[in-house]
C-alpha cells in the first residue's frame, strides 16, 4: 500500500466519536442524545468541566480560592488555545516567578514554543520540565508532537487515530502537528489536508485559518492565502503571525503601501515586535524612502541595541550613501560576538579602504577571504548531508560553522541538530550561544539549563 493510500485510510479511520471542536476531523457524525457516551467523550467532558466552572464561578473566586498560580495557568491555557502564544508565555512565566520549580509551567512553556513554531526551544523547556519532576505520562504526548512536527509525521501516521482518542482535548494541536510535520517533509499539499480536517468542525478557528493561509502562500496560491489571512484576522485581530503573513504577501506582490499599513498596525498592537519593524524597514526601502527606513532601523536599535539585522542593514545603507565612518561605528559593536562573520568583515574592509586606512582594511579583508573559504567547505558538507539527512553530528558541525562565519544562517541547522540529537547537550549549548549572540539572554539561559540537564 502506498504512503498516500495509508494516509487516506487513516483519515477515514479517525473515529466519529472525537467530537471536540478543537480536535475532530471531517468524518464526525452527531450522536443521538440517548446514545451511550464513549470513554473518550467522558474524558472530554471532564476536561471541559474546569473551564465551565471558571466561567460560572468567576475570575475573582478562581483567583481567591485556587490562588494566583492556578488562575494564571488557566489564563495561559485560554491564550494558548486561541493562538496568543506570547500572552500564554507571559502567564506561564508569572507562575514560574512565584513557583520556580513548577513543572507544569515549564511544560506549558514547551507547548507554547512548539505551537509558535520553535521546536528547539520546546525541547529545551521539556527537559527543564522533566528536571523539575514532570512525569513521563505528562511529557510523552509533548515529546510525540515534537517528533511529529520535526518530520516524523509520515512514520507516526498510524498513531493518529489513537492519539485523537486518548487526548481529544489536544485534537487541534495533534492535527496541527501532523500538518507541520508534512510541511517539514516538503509536502504542504498533504499538510493542508490536516488543517482542513480541523476547520471542518471549527470553521471559525482563527489559529487554523492562520496556518492554512501560510500553507497556501507556500503553495503559491497567493489570492487564496490573502483571503484566508483576512478571515483569520476577522475572527481574531490579535493574531500577530496572520497580520505579519498578510503584510509579507503584500510586500512580495509589490503592494508596498498596503504592506506598510499592515506592518504599522502590527507594531501599534505590539511596539516590541522587532520582526514586524524590520519588515516595515524593508517595505520603506522598497518604496525608496531610504531616510525614513534608516530612521526606523535606528529606532529598532533603541529597543535592541545589538540587533544584528538592524545594524547590518543600517551599515549597508550607510555604505551606499558614502558614510564609511558611520559604517565603522555601526559595525564595530558587533565584532566582539561576530569576529569571523564574512559580511561584517567585508563591510569593515570596504569602509577602512574608503577612509584610506590600508592596514586595517587588509586585516579585515583577509578575515573575509578566510571566511569565504570556510563557507565553501560548509557548502560541500551541506551537499554530503543531502544523502544522509539524519547525520546529527554532521548537521551539528554545519550549524557550528555557520554560527561562526554566517551567523544569521545557522538557526535552521541548529534546529535540525537538536531534532537529530535530542539527548545530547552539545546542540543545546550551541543554540544557547546563538541566542546569546542574538541578544536574547533569557532564551540563552533556557538552552543552557537544558544542556545542563542533558549532561546529568
Amino acid at each position: 500500500m502506498s504512503q498516500s493510500q495509508r494516509r487516506r485510510q487513516n483519515r477515514r479511520q479517525i473515529p466519529p466519536e472525537v467530537t471536540s471542536v478543537s480536535s475532530a476531523p471531517k468524518v464526525i457524525q452527531a450522536k443521538k442524545a440517548n446514545e451511550p457516551r464513549s470513554p473518550h467523550q467522558l474524558a472530554l467532558s471532564r476536561w471541559r468541566l474546569p473551564v465551565m466552572l471558571a466561567v460560572l464561578v468567576g475570575v475573582g473566586v478562581v483567583a481567591g480560592v485556587w490562588g494566583l498560580p492556578t488562575y494564571w495557568m488557566m489564563q495561559a491555557e485560554k491564550a494558548l488555545s486561541s493562538g496568543r502564544y506570547l500572552e500564554a508565555e507571559s502567564y506561564f512565566e508569572q507562575v514560574q516567578r512565584l513557583q520556580p520549580r513548577n513543572a507544569m509551567a515549564a511544560l506549558g512553556l514547551s507547548r507554547a514554543a512548539r505551537c509558535a513554531g520553535d521546536p528547539s526551544r520546546a525541547r529545551a523547556l521539556l527537559s527543564i520540565a522533566q528536571s523539575r519532576g514532570a512525569t513521563s505520562s505528562q511529557t510523552n504526548l509533548e515529546r510525540d508532537l515534537l517528533k511529529i512536527q520535526s518530520g516524523g509525521s509520515a512514520a507516526m501516521i498510524d498513531q493518529l487515530t489513537s492519539m485523537l482518542v486518548e487526548s481529544p482535548e489536544y485534537g487541534g494541536e495533534i492535527l496541527e502537528a501532523f500538518a507541520v510535520g508534512f510541511e517539514t517533509l516538503g509536502s504542504p499539499d498533504v499538510a493542508i489536508q490536516y488543517i482542513d480536517d480541523w476547520l471542518s468542525v471549527a470553521p471559525t478557528e482563527a489559529r487554523a485559518l492562520q496556518h492554512k493561509a501560510e500553507l497556501l502562500a507556500t503553495l503559491g496560491q497567493v489570492d487564496e492565502a490573502e483571503k484566508t489571512f483576512d478571515a483569520a484576522l476577522r475572527f481574531d485581530a490579535s493574531l500577530v503571525r496572520a497580520r505579519r503573513g498578510l503584510a509579507r504577501l503584500k510586500l512580495e506582490a509589490g503592494k508596498n503601501d498596503e504592506a506598510l499599513t499592515l506592518f504599522d498596525a502590527a507594531i501599534a498592537s505590539n511596539s516590541a515586535d522587532i520582526d514586524s519593524r524590520l519588515l516595515r524597514c524593508s517595505t520603506l526601502l522598497a518604496l525608496r524612502r531610504d531616510e525614513e527606513a534608516m530612521k526606523s532601523l535606528r529606532a529598532i536599535l533603541d529597543l535592541d541595541k545589538f540587533n544584528f539585522a538592524a545594524r547590518h542593514s543600517l551599515a549597508s545603507k550607510l555604505a551606499e550613501h558614502g558614510k564609511p565612518r558611520e559604517v565603522v561605528a555601526m559595525i564595530q559593536p558587533l565584532m566582539a560576538e561576530f569576529p569571523d562573520d564574512v559580511s561584517l568583515n567585508y563591510l569593515l574592509a570596504s569602509a577602512f579602504t574608503e577612509l584610506g586606512e590600508a592596514t586595517k582594511a587588509e586585516g579585515f579583508l583577509e578575515k573575509h577571504l578566510e571566511g569565504r573559504k570556510q563557507l565553501d567547505q560548509l557548502g560541500r558538507l551541506k551537499q554530503q548531508l543531502k544523502t544522509n539527512q539524519s547525520d546529527g553530528e554532521g548537521i551539528l558541525k554545519l550549524a557550528l560553522g555557520y554560527l561562526m562565519y554566517r551567523w544569521d544562517e545557522s538557526e535552521p541547522w541548529l534546529v535540525r541538530a537538536i531534532a537529530e540529537l535530542p539527548d545530547s547537550p552539545a546542540p543545546f549549548r550551541a543554540m544557547a550561544s546563538f541566542q546569546r549572540k542574538k541578544g536574547n539572554i533569557r532564551r540563552a539561559n533556557e538552552f543552557s539549563k537544558a544542556a545542563a540537564a542533558k549532561s546529568g
